[in-house]
């Protein structure tokens, strides 16, 4: 279930003497099929975000050791370095260890190290009895790296470099996306950001007319309009990160009746738009596995969902 992260650690903080009879928690938090709009206006970086069904999980367990540690330090080291950044290993607890687990692939674009952070930072600020605000979680993780901030409940229009929260929107109940994966890896902080500062300046039309679009699309709960946004950012990205099946995805999508095509703007991934109140998700599967193979491969069909920290008891 979606958790209000201010309230249970409000809860927490009142309750924290009677701790050990209390069930577990995991906190998990979503990963995205990259983002519907990418850019840069008026000298700041942005993004509108797209979480989906599909999470990282933070689970905590007893350790030997006072403070709050990760259970795998070399492979979590972001996650480490977020509980080093926050003081949580001199925190006045008892000795916990935050056990990561995930659905998603990394360096694909679809906010792994993200939602790794948003979901260990559930726990361990939990656990700490803090209560931050929206803009303070922001500051946190973007001081790890750029972020897809999918802690604000939502679909949030951010900005990844700064952590400012521009709106939050609804998510889009009559949208599904199917991933497709281009293959490689990409890295997020080695992603080339003067050649996208580059494009999206000297496109800067086009850059404003889709986030308009994605904007008005997700306050009306407009599909085709947000679809619409998402296709044109997705084709400008190509000048910045290309990937070889973008036209036949496109063409794919418009033969089937899809409504559109998102990317991911710093990764590999791409995604098929469209309303799950038909039989199109079948028929989308089988034209992409027939014409499309070798090509791509489909990491999964998701819904859209709020973005958020979610609780689950044990």
């Amino acid at each position: 279930m979606f958790i209000d992260l201010s309230e249970t650690l409000k809860s927490a903080s009142q309750t924290r003497g009677s701790r050990p009879h209390t069930p577990a928690l995991s906190w998990a938090a979503p990963g995205t099929c990259g983002e519907f709009v990418q850019g840069r206006l008026d000298g700041i970086d942005y993004l509108v975000n797209s979480p989906i069904d599909r999470f990282s999980t933070a689970t905590v367990r007893p350790a030997r050791h006072t403070g709050i540690h990760t259970a795998d330090p070399d492979r979590y080291s972001k996650v480490a370095r977020l509980l080093t950044m926050l003081g949580a290993h001199e925190a006045e607890c008892d000795g916990l260890e935050i056990e990561m687990a995930s659905d998603l692939p990394t360096g694909k674009g679809m906010a792994s190290s993200t939602a790794d952070l948003v979901a260990a930072l559930g726990a361990a600020l939990h656990h700490m009895g803090i209560t931050p605000s929206v803009s303070d979680i922001c500051r946190s993780l973007i001081a790890i790296e750029p972020s897809d901030c999918t802690h604000i409940p939502g679909v949030a229009h951010v900005g990844h470099l700064c952590g400012r929260v521009f709106r939050s929107f609804l998510p889009p109940s009559c949208l599904r996306v199917l991933i497709l994966d281009c293959g490689g890896a990409v890295d997020t902080v080695g992603f080339d950001r003067a050649r996208a500062h580059h494009v999206y300046a000297r496109h800067e039309k086009e850059v404003r007319e889709a986030l308009c679009l994605a904007r008005c699309g997700l306050a009306a709960g407009d599909a085709v309009l947000l679809a619409q946004a998402a296709t044109m950012s997705a084709k400008l990205s190509q000048q910045i990160l290309y990937k070889a099946p973008f036209d036949e995805v496109v063409r794919i999508a418009e033969a089937t009746g899809a409504l559109g095509v998102n990317c991911a703007h710093s990764g590999s991934v791409l995604g098929i738009l469209y309303r799950p109140d038909t039989a199109r998700g079948t028929v989308l599967h089988e034209t992409v596995i027939r014409e499309l193979a070798g090509a791509v491969t489909i990491v999964g069909d998701h819904a859209f969902i709020s973005g958020g920290i979610y609780v689950n008891r044990h």
